[in-house]
């Protein structure tokens, strides 16, 4: 057994509002732009309407990771 193994991930406080930080950043021609990163705190769901700040944008949640 290797050590990461046995390593517990880390807990993620739910109850706090949603931290987002993104990781990367895709533009399409007709789609228009999908971020990816991950979920730290708070919880979202698909459907959800989210402000992206800096910028007070606003954004739709389309799908979900299927990690």
């Amino acid at each position: 057994m290797h050590a990461t193994d046995e390593l517990e991930p880390p807990a993620r406080d739910i109850t706090a509002p949603l931290r987002f930080p993104i990781s990367n950043v895709f533009k399409g021609q007709s789609s228009g732009t999908a971020v990816a990163g991950r979920v730290c705190s708070g919880l979202v769901q698909v459907g959800e309407r989210l402000r992206v700040l800096p910028g007070d944008e606003t954004a739709v949640v389309k799908s979900k990771s299927t990690k």
